[in-house]
């Protein structure tokens, strides 16, 4: 790393037993999923480097979406950033831009990370279950803290 990334806040990147584990348990994730994608939980507490290590599994594996949620989005928000990350024109209804997500995932095959998604009510992960995982078939990674626990038990 050079000085002036030092200066600049960027600190290199550590393959920690956390990283590990994340990775591990995205690949386990996709390969589990089939006619139907399935859907894993990160959970732990801030600071433990989820966010840290979901960026850096998204930056090397191309076919991964990542989206950092906060407590603002709404769903038409967020599948507007889902639509936006593949290339999807985000100016419509939900419903619609929600079809056109299906159309598009289901061309490819897509892992879709949403980091910071303690903040989910039980409405926007059931609406997420149907169209990432259920009707895109793409393995859906949902990270945040207890209250993502607390929300789906």
């Amino acid at each position: 790393m050079h000085n002036d990334e030092i200066k600049k806040g960027k600190r290199p990147f550590v393959k920690t037993s956390v990283a590990w584990k994340i990775g591990s348990l995205i690949t386990q994730t996709d390969a589990f999923s089939g006619d139907e994608g399935k859907i894993a939980l990160i959970i732990g507490d801030s600071g433990h480097g989820k966010s840290v290590c979901l960026k850096q599994y998204s930056e090397a594996n191309k076919n991964t979406i990542y989206i950092q949620l906060d407590q603002a989005m709404r769903s038409s928000l967020i599948f507007s950033e889902i639509a936006r990350a593949v290339g999807i024109e985000t100016f419509s209804w939900l419903s619609r831009i929600s079809a056109s997500v299906i159309r598009k995932l289901r061309e490819r095959h897509v892992i879709v990370i949403l980091d910071e998604a303690s903040s989910l009510k039980v409405p926007q992960l059931d609406l997420l279950r149907q169209i990432i995982a259920v009707k895109s078939r793409c393995p859906l990674i949902l990270a945040g803290n207890s209250d993502l626990l607390k929300t789906i038990m």
